[in-house]
């Protein structure tokens, strides 16, 4: 039971950039944010390159695998964008 990003988030990164921060509050590579997000492989790594850039998420190399995750610094963005009450 996911609730939508606050609009003042997704105004600044767009719905699906928005969703994919919020999602990312734990640790999780681009492949699992493929299903959740109903984007596609491409897109998501889109949107995880840009908000990496934008420094808003970190990623570290596990194995094979890449995981994205917020840092703490960015641990609770839907508050901070005035959507938690």
């Amino acid at each position: 039971d996911r609730r939508p990003a606050p609009e003042p988030l997704r105004a600044l990164l767009g719905a699906a950039g928005a969703e994919m921060l919020l999602l990312l509050g734990s640790p999780r590579s681009a492949t699992h944010l493929v299903a959740p997000t109903g984007q596609g492989l491409g897109p998501v790594g889109r949107h995880l390159k840009v908000l990496h850039e934008a420094g808003l998420i970190r990623r570290r190399r596990t194995g094979r695998s890449v995981l994205h995750h917020r840092p703490a610094a960015c641990a609770s963005p839907a508050e901070a964008a005035g959507g938690a009450q």
